[in-house]
């Protein structure tokens, strides 16, 4: 399958009878410029996008151009993108040299080529003189071809060319449309909307037919232009009533769009029966605010998450065992001493037993009158020998005890010393992100957690971690702290 540039995933456009009314599913009187289109743009192609007036053509080329966002759905840039527009983008209270040096540093162009760069833009923007002139005191035909050539050679990747043809005379038309070939084998993607169908048959590889807000064909340009003549054909054939019938229809079946029912098809198409409730949960959310991601790439850094946790509750589970393992082991240390010395002590006093029996036979052998005092010094001798083996049999006893006992203190101090250093490490962690000198933004339309990132000089992992946030999706009006 060919590497994609561009992807729309059930892309869709309310707009509200009201201003300044947001669209929601929930929103009543919503007219539906776009409902549900799904394509993708191939990286190399030059893809065209035609319709008749009304079709929710111009809608989808702004949205595409950045100029505004879907109400629902996906959309995936995925490369460096520049819009070339009749609207200039260029700063005209500069020059054209300055603009493009303005554009040159805004690059990750190395300084050592940026000379070169710009004058390769000069060059094939071929100014003249008028170089040094501000950019307010150019025709559309210079601002033109000064935005061609900048993004012809200032990192192409993705151009998006929302009606600048149109302003170049036929020399610099043929100049544009050569390079534009030439960036096409080098695999550079390109995207123009326009009612020119001869201009679109001849420059584009494919082209999308959008009629009544939805996708009604897609294919090679010659095949899709042949299906849109004949549906033009048929409709300019309509009768004045007929075509104002049609018309109320068609305009009714787009205020009367069910959202629902198109995220109940993405459902069904994108989602695991056994999916988690809150993966869900943020999958809608993402559907619904309009979020610019990959289905495919979502789901499989939601893979590599899952993989990781259970990597670490393994890791987990064999600290814990291997932490077990060695207080176990002590322990048993500890006892096996404390047998061992019960063991010593049982032994001891057999002995003792057998050499009272033993004396006791030798005394009742000898002279009776003897036989009492030595007899009772005898016995005496052995009790105190006794004693004396039961006291240090009783402090071994007691200092193998103290042993295990501060052995099991030492364990428990080392896994004290242990939490308290996650804690320690998490605390200085919430410290450090406590002294950043930060700002507070609003989240606008189409901004997105790395755009943010980006804007800031930051990473999207320390806004997660300034802000607690426990996902990288955001919400239109929402607030957050940014480094200053």
């Amino acid at each position: 399958m060919e590497d994609y540039k561009i992807r729309l995933e059930y892309v869709t456009k309310g707009i509200k009878s009201k201003k300044n009314r947001k669209v929601d599913k929930d929103s009543k009187d919503v007219y539906w410029a776009l409902r549900g289109i799904s394509f993708d743009i191939y990286r190399g192609e030059f893809f065209g996008i035609i319709g008749m007036g009304g079709s929710g053509k111009s809608t989808l080329s702004e949205i595409l151009a950045g100029k505004a966002k879907q109400t629902t759905g996906f959309l995936t840039m995925a490369g460096n993108t520049t819009i070339v527009s009749y609207e200039t983008q260029l700063r005209r209270d500069k020059t054209a040299v300055q603009n493009i040096q303005d554009a040159i540093t805004d690059s990750s162009i190395d300084y050592k080529n940026s000379d070169q760069t710009l004058s390769n833009v000069l060059k094939f923007a071929d100014l003249g003189v008028l170089k040094e002139s501000k950019i307010e005191d150019y025709s559309p035909d210079m601002r033109a071809r000064v935005e061609l050539a900048m993004a012809f050679f200032i990192e192409p990747d993705i151009i998006i060319l929302d009606g600048v043809l149109s302003a170049l005379d036929d020399i610099f038309y043929q100049k544009t449309v050569d390079k534009i070939k030439s960036l096409q084998t080098e695999g550079k993607t390109f995207v123009l909307a326009s009612q020119d169908l001869q201009q679109m048959e001849f420059l584009t590889n494919r082209i999308a037919w959008i009629q009544n807000g939805q996708l009604m064909d897609i294919g090679e340009s010659e095949n899709v232009v042949m299906s849109y003549l004949d549906f033009v054909a048929w409709y300019d054939g309509l009768t004045d009533e007929k075509r104002t019938e049609y018309d109320k229809e068609r305009d009714a079946e787009r205020k009367s769009f069910n959202v629902e029912a198109l995220y109940t098809q993405y459902k069904e198409t994108h989602f695991d029966p056994d999916m988690p409730r809150s993966v869900e949960l943020r999958r809608r959310e993402a559907f619904y605010n309009g979020q610019a991601f990959d289905n495919a790439k979502y789901e499989s850094k939601k893979k590599k998450k899952k993989n990781h946790s259970k990597l670490a509750l393994v890791l987990i589970g064999i600290l814990i065992l291997a932490v077990a393992g060695t207080v176990s082991a002590k322990y048993i240390q500890t006892n096996n001493a404390k047998q061992e010395s019960i063991s010593v002590d049982s032994r001891q006093k057999s002995s003792i037993k057998v050499k009272e029996l033993a004396i006791a036979k030798s005394i009742s052998a000898s002279d009776v009158s003897k036989k009492g005092a030595d007899s009772s010094k005898k016995i005496a001798s052995i009790k105190a020998a006794s004693s004396s083996s039961v006291k240090q049999k009783n402090e071994s006893i007691a200092r193998a005890e103290a042993a295990r006992v501060s052995e099991a203190a030492k364990v428990s101090s080392e896994e004290a010393a242990s939490s308290e250093s996650v804690k320690k490490e998490s605390s200085e962690k919430k410290e450090s992100i406590s002294k950043i000198d930060t700002k507070t933004v609003e989240i606008g339309d189409g901004d997105s957690l790395s755009s943010i990132a980006t804007d800031n000089d930051t990473t999207s992992d320390k806004l997660m971690d300034i802000n607690s946030l426990s996902s990288n999706l955001l919400h239109i009006g929402q607030k957050i702290k940014v480094p200053k």
